[in-house]
């Protein structure tokens, strides 16, 4: 068989091919790029199956409109690749943008110039079959016009491998092997046609571009169903960069090394209430006030309409990859609301703790007198029951103040503690306020875990008081290292043994006591339902369960008519 039929029979195959493809793409569901995908193959096979149909029929009338679809196809085979590349690689905003839009005007001039071409001087001219390998082939003059536009669908195709390229550098691994392959594919066509249309290589005037699509069938085939490449486009990826700054709710500014604004987003221009344009390469810091008014972090202040809001300030540096810093972007939260209301805890609380322990002084001692005064036996029981009362009152206004320095206090967690240590000045504590308690410590002096240490010490106190007080007979309490910490621990490793306090990760510290038990609605607070503090009753227990948790620890309670067990595990040093 003459090379002119090998040929034209190719590209009958390569065209039936790139058919079934498109056949089977049309049954997919919608994905980013897929319809322009569907535009690539399907003006690939017009290309190939009307190339080689046309090398087949010979000097048939049919000869020119296979031509002109030929022209065609090969005219919208770059908008189609790029439109797809943009859209599968999240740029789809561009596909509706002006360029783009001059880029579909002027290859639909070049279609009408094509359909057009016996009327005027700008298509191919000078038509003529000519014998080679064994096909009549056409030869005709290419106008400028047609270079120009067969050149900017080289353009086009290039500029879409440039935008895969892209992706295969910037989006790692998940995408790397199918943008590649699609972004590879353009090439053994778009060399076979420059070859042709520049009339180079020794089997001119044959065009062997129809023939060069079947290696980027293969590479389609293989992102297709080798890579999924529509199960995993990457167009979530940079849809999702781009909306963890554009559609962000709080206020986000891009910034260069020197702090000049390089982007800003919707949030941010209403925030500062700026031109997004007149604000770029400005100085930030002209358009934020600092603020140090005691509280934590990096806050500043924004003039609005209302007077000014404030916001928290995060800087995150942004890396370019070899460790340098090309920048920051700067996010704001609007905190306005949540410091009005510190401000407005904080002096109320400041009031009533000062006014209630001045007032409860003073109640105090004018109960002692009358109970000293009145020689009533009833009335004097009845103003000793007052006095006690208002001592817990007093004391529990106390605990709220402690509760209060220690949860507002910046924690260290991570600090190596003594527990023996620490328990022996709880014990010693509770022991000067409830002279009649006895509190025993059985904590190796070696003991130590990562913890906080006032934390740490709140906790304990609490659990210990917590023992001591609720029983008025004989008050005991107890703390040791435990080995039972199976009940919070578990089995980590599925071995059927539970780590002990010998075994290095964690330690487990058992308070009992002889009280009455802790009642359910006290343990209501382990839930974090505030709601069931009443009176202030389980304030201690809603401190040691935020104090544990905050030192990464776990904490059970086993409640009894006996007295109450509360195992405490926290992280060994």
């Amino acid at each position: 068989m003459q090379f002119g039929l090998v040929v034209a029979w190719t590209s009958v195959v390569v065209g039936a091919a790139n058919l079934g493809l498109l056949a089977y793409l049309r049954r997919l569901p919608e994905r980013p790029g897929l319809t322009w995908f569907q535009g690539v193959i399907a003006a690939q096979t017009l290309f190939c199956a009307a190339y080689g149909v046309g090398l087949l029929l010979g000097d048939s009338p049919l000869r020119t409109p296979l031509l002109v679809l030929y022209w065609l196809a090969a005219i919208w085979i770059g908008v189609a690749y790029l439109g797809f590349a943009l859209v599968y690689t999240g740029r789809a905003r561009y596909v509706q943008s002006r360029p783009f839009q001059a880029i579909v005007a002027l290859q639909s001039l070049g279609s009408l110039v094509v359909v057009t071409y016996p009327f005027h001087e700008f298509g191919p001219t000078n038509l003529e079959l000519v014998e080679y390998g064994g096909v009549l082939v056409l030869e005709y003059t290419h106008s400028a016009f047609v270079v120009f536009e067969f050149l900017a669908v080289v353009s086009f195709a290039t500029l879409g491998v440039v935008l895969l390229i892209d992706t295969v550098v910037s989006y790692g691994p998940l995408y790397r092997k199918h943008a590649l392959a699609i972004a590879v594919t353009p090439l053994p066509p778009t060399v076979a046609f420059l070859a042709w249309l520049l009339e180079l290589g020794p089997l001119y005037p044959l065009n062997l571009t129809a023939i060069a699509f079947f290696p980027h069938l293969v590479l389609d085939l293989y992102a297709l169903f080798g890579e999924d490449m529509f199960e995993f486009p990457p167009a979530t990826r940079r849809r999702a960069e781009r909306a963890a700054v554009e559609d962000l709710g709080n206020p986000v500014v891009v910034v260069d090394p020197d702090d000049r604004i390089v982007r800003l987003n919707a949030a941010a221009v209403d925030a500062l209430g700026v031109d997004e344009t007149a604000v770029l390469a400005t100085d930030l810091a002209r358009h934020l006030e600092p603020v140090d008014d005691g509280f934590d972090g990096d806050h500043v202040r924004i003039p609005d309409d209302t007077g000014a809001r404030t916001y928290a300030r995060t800087r995150n540096p942004l890396d370019d990859g070899a460790g340098g810093v090309v920048g920051y972007t700067v996010v704001l939260q609007d905190v306005t609301a949540e410091r009005r209301r510190e401000q407005r805890v904080g002096v109320l609380n400041r009031v009533l703790r000062h006014n209630l322990r001045n007032d409860l002084t003073v109640v105090l001692g004018n109960v002692n007198a009358a109970a000293e005064a009145s020689d009533d036996p009833a009335v004097a029981d009845l103003l000793e029951t007052a006095a006690d009362q208002t001592r817990e009152l007093s004391a529990l206004g106390e605990r709220a103040r402690e509760v209060e320095a220690t949860m507002s206090a910046s924690v260290e967690a991570d600090a190596v503690v003594d527990a023996h240590a620490v328990l022996e000045a709880v014990r010693d504590d509770v022991m000067r306020r409830h002279p009649a308690a006895t509190v025993d410590v059985d904590v190796p002096r070696d003991c130590r875990v990562t913890a906080d240490p006032d934390v740490l010490r709140v906790v304990f106190e609490n659990l210990v008081e917590n023992g001591v007080v609720h029983d008025d007979a004989d008050p005991r309490v107890s703390v040791a290292v435990s080995n039972r910490g199976d009940e919070i621990a578990g089995d980590p490793d599925g071995d059927g043994t539970v780590p002990s306090a010998a075994d290095g990760g964690t330690v487990t510290f058992e308070i009992t006591d002889s009280g009455p038990g802790i009642p359910d609605h006290e343990l209501d607070v382990l839930d974090a339902r505030e709601s069931s503090l009443e009176h202030g009753s389980g304030l201690g227990l809603f401190v040691v369960n935020w104090g544990v948790s905050t030192l990464g620890g776990d904490v059970a309670f086993d409640a009894t008519d006996d007295g109450t067990r509360v195992l405490v595990t926290l992280p060994r040093a």
